[in-house]
């Protein structure tokens, strides 16, 4: 009997990085509009205390900061905040932690929220509980985590093989590419209120936005996928070329955004 050992993750795009910068700004350009409506559809407002886990290079922090104005705060937090610090406004506090070793201020904040964390740590359910002691009585919850269904239900080819192959790599490291579905019931669990759950997917041609972000993320991680077999040389160069095709349109992940309120 063959026994399959899960690597556990690193992080693989420290902000140093050779054009993270770049990555991110794409993937702020791409996730921020969607992030934010679903944001301002609890209510946020001037005043509020907001606490941003996995912050990146800070785009939400900020938009969050000129929504609460200076009688409101904003906490940043990242394994890395040189990105967050640079230019940052008054009312933004950065925090270099990591979710599973930080306990923040119980009951402190209006708003807490993630994007594409936790769906790395396998013990996602523990920050989620962190994440939810930081909250203060009738405080708004929003984690945005990717689920996978679009290139399940609606992709083939070349386009299809090479996630399929990305999903599996993701999958021996530790990374759930489903989690967005398994938000809810959790939240639930911890008791939390008006638990919501939408899906947004981002149907995208080659040569935009999107497939430059894919381009840049793929590039920096060739040579691990490549290696573990599940994606050849051949399938990623083909995958490369429909990123850089605009004659081609495709999906790959949805990015489900739930949310709910702690009990008063």
């Amino acid at each position: 009997m063959t026994t399959r050992t899960t690597i556990q993750p690193r992080y693989l795009f420290p902000h140093g990085a050779p054009q993270e910068k770049a990555r991110l700004k794409l993937m702020s350009v791409m996730l921020d509009p969607h992030t934010l409506f679903r944001i301002e559809e609890l209510g946020l407002a001037p005043g509020w205390r907001c606490l941003e886990i996995g912050a990146g290079n800070g785009s939400v922090s900020r938009a969050l900061c000129e929504r609460v104005g200076e009688r409101g705060r904003v906490v940043a937090v990242d394994l890395e905040t040189e990105l967050i610090t640079a230019g940052a406004p008054a009312n933004l506090e950065a925090r270099r932690a990591n979710i599973l070793d930080t306990a923040f201020e119980e009951g402190a904040y209006d708003l807490v929220y993630t994007r594409a964390v936790l769906h790395h740590l396998p013990q996602w359910r523990q920050a989620l509980q962190r994440m939810a002691a930081a909250l203060r009585p009738g405080g708004a919850m929003l984690v945005q985590e990717p689920d996978m269904h679009p290139t399940e239900a609606a992709e083939s080819g070349d386009w299809r093989a090479f996630w399929m192959g990305f999903f599996a790599w993701g999958g021996e490291r530790g990374v759930d590419y489903r989690l967005g579905r398994k938000v809810p019931p959790a939240l639930r669990e911890l008791g939390f209120e008006e638990v919501r759950n939408f899906g947004e997917t981002v149907h995208f041609a080659g040569g935009s936005d999107p497939a430059e972000f894919y381009r840049l993320s793929m590039a920096r991680i060739r040579d691990e996928l490549v290696a573990s077999g599940h994606v050849s040389n051949v399938l990623f160069e083909r995958f490369v070329a429909l990123l850089a095709d605009p004659g081609h349109w495709g999906m790959n992940i949805s990015f489900m955004a739930a949310s709910g309120r702690k009990p008063r």
